[in-house]
Parts: structure tokens; sequence; C-alpha cells
């Protein structure tokens, strides 16, 4: 099922703000700082019925911790900075107590809210409620100390929780959160492996003819952690993938976070990273494609004026695009996001109408 419209309520930098009339494929464009990112990560929340890794994610990849020191069992912590995720008066600082966001998609069919609790300037526990359908509830809590969120983390860790599950009656779709460096080799290579069990690599292949037409197979050596360990083959040679440009090997996480995640949605910060202008048509239609035969629900970010000419680009190229695409200005003060359709898309650039 697509998500519709989405509302966020005091997460991050939001009181409340909402998107209206999503498409399949979405492009959020807009000043630094103004919430992109922060849209990503509601939109991966709740599409994961609040499941609290994907929080812990979004701490993980933001780096949020604080400069405060404590000292437990004779060992001096790091504070993990959670509180940064909630809106409260303006600011991103709560005080001890409790205080929550909340993320409602499709009308309220779809909801989620967290709650965060601390004792001592010091979070002790988030506890997430998910409603589904209108009437399937979820309840995980997850109660933690600072020892579980390592300083600094390595590129594919995940914090080890103590997580309690009350009740959980609904399956979570596919999801996968690409974050604007990429997926890191790990996880690429862990992808690519189900892929080839599910014989969806031939998406893969072609997706990365975008960038570089030569390359005819791609080969993962095991425990590939470093991008030597992923082969891409040119017919008479073997490149590694840390002998390719940046766009080759992003290009290569969005296409296996595209295959791995049928029935889902994908999330893409800086969709054009390491792309060349001449690309992004190809890019896009290889995007829009893939999103409506795997049935995937695609939000992406960008800075590049470049991007929204190739989204443009691809939807003239083939007009059957239209209506599965929208781009999305975040602006704040606001309280709703300013929506262009694909049938507005050249009208927007022959106007030159800033959308950035």
């Amino acid at each position: 099922m697509l998500l519709r419209d989405l509302t966020i309520e005091n997460y991050r930098s939001f009181d409340k703000y909402r998107l209206d009339n999503l498409a399949r494929v979405n492009l959020l464009v807009g000043d630094n700082n103004c919430g992109k990112t922060s849209v990503l990560e509601a939109v991966h929340i709740i599409t994961a019925n609040g499941k609290i890794s994907c929080v812990t994610e979004a701490l993980t990849l933001r780096e949020c911790w604080t400069d405060k020191r404590r000292v437990r069992n004779g060992k001096e912590e790091d504070i993990p900075n959670v509180l940064a995720l909630v809106h409260h008066n303006g600011t991103e600082v709560i005080a001890d107590g409790k205080s929550s966001f909340s993320v409602t998609a499709n009308g309220t069919y779809k909801q989620v809210e967290v709650t965060v609790k601390v004792e001592d300037s010091e979070l002790v526990e988030i506890r997430s409620n998910a409603l589904s359908d209108g009437e399937m509830f979820r309840l995980e809590i997850m109660r933690l100390d600072s020892s579980q969120f390592p300083r600094p983390p390595a590129p594919t860790s995940r914090p080890k929780i103590d997580t309690k599950r009350a009740m959980e009656l609904r399956h979570i779709p596919n999801h996968v959160f690409v974050p604007s460096r990429g997926l890191g080799s790990a996880r690429s290579a862990a992808l690519w492996t189900t892929l080839l069990r599910s014989k969806k690599e031939a998406l893969v292949e072609r997706a990365l003819s975008v960038v570089d037409d030569r390359i005819q197979h791609i080969i993962v050596t095991p425990n590939a952690r470093a991008r030597s360990g992923i082969l891409f083959d040119r017919g008479d040679e073997r490149v590694s993938a840390a002998e390719v440009g940046e766009g080759t090997v992003f290009m290569f996480s969005i296409s296996v976070a595209l295959a791995g995640s049928e029935g889902g949605v994908v999330l893409i910060d800086e969709i054009d990273t390491g792309l060349h202008y001449s690309k992004l048509a190809d890019m896009w239609k290889m995007v829009i494609q893939s999103a409506k035969d795997l049935d995937v629900q695609v939000f992406a970010t960008t800075h590049s004026l470049d991007c929204i000419r190739g989204l443009a680009e691809a939807v003239e190229r083939d007009p059957a695009f239209t209506d599965d695409v929208a781009i999305f200005r975040i602006e704040r003060p606001g309280e709703q996001a300013v929506r262009f359709g694909g049938d507005e898309l050249r009208v927007v650039i022959e106007n030159e109408i800033e959308v950035r």
C-alpha cells in the first residue's frame, strides 16, 4: 500500500508539517537544513510501524552523541543525544521527564508515536506505539544506556539493544534507507546475496549500465566488508568498487535497495550523489520503472537543479511516468510542503521556478 499523505509532529525541527498527495516516486527539495532528511527518517519510522531499530539507525547515521561523559562500572562513557529526535518549544532539547513525536500517514490508518523517557538528563527508555489499518496495534519498548552507542561507530555497526515486544501483529514491509554516503560495502553485499537467491540481479546490472555500460556482471567476494571485495566485471577486466567513481558505487547502493524492497519503500538521501548531469535522466528512468515493476514507493532528496531537470527529461521521454512522480518543496516556516506534479515539471524548468 502506497503512502498517500504524511503528517509529522514534534520530530526534530518540525513542530507540525504535512505532505499531501504523495506519488510513487517523490523528490524532496529545499534549502539546507530545511528538514528533507528528517522527512526521510519519518517515512522510515512509519514504514517500519515504529520499529525502534529505525530510530536508533537514524541516530547512528547522524552520529548523535553528546560531549557529556559519565562513569559507570568504573568506566567513562559517552551519553547518546537521543533527545535531538524530539522538537520541544522550538528547540531540540527537552527537560527531564517524557516527551514524544508522532508520524501519521494515510489519515489515521497508520500512526506511530514514539515517547522518550529521561532521568537525570539521561535517556533511559524509548517506547513506540503504532496503530495500522485502524485495528492492528504494536508496542515496543527499549531500555538502554550509553554503552549501547559506541563512539565513533563503524559504518555498518548497529546498537545492541534490550527490546521487549508486547505485541506485533503486522508484517513489516521491506524498506531500505540509503544515506548520502551509500549503504556501505557490507550492507550492499548482503542485499546483493539476497538478490542472487531471488534471481533479481539483472535489475542491478541494468542500473549500473547507466553509469558504466561496460559492466556485465557483479561479483561479491565472501565477507565483503570493504569496497575491494565488490568487483565489477567489464568483460576484459574486473575492477573493484574501490577503483571506480562514487557515482558507480552509489548507483549500486540505489539499485540493490530497489531490487531488495519489492512491495515496500526505498528512501534515498541526495539521489544524484556522484552522478554526472548527463546521466540523470537515465537514472530517473531506471528508478521510476523499477519502482513501478516492483511496487516500490520512493522518497529521495536533492539540492541539484540538474537532478530536477533530469527528472523532467525522463517524464518528457516517457509520458507514462507523469502520474508516478511528484516534487515536494520543503519550506520553513510553514506547515505544508508545496507539491509539483509530473505534468508541471516542464513548466517549472521553462519558467525557472525555484524549487530547490
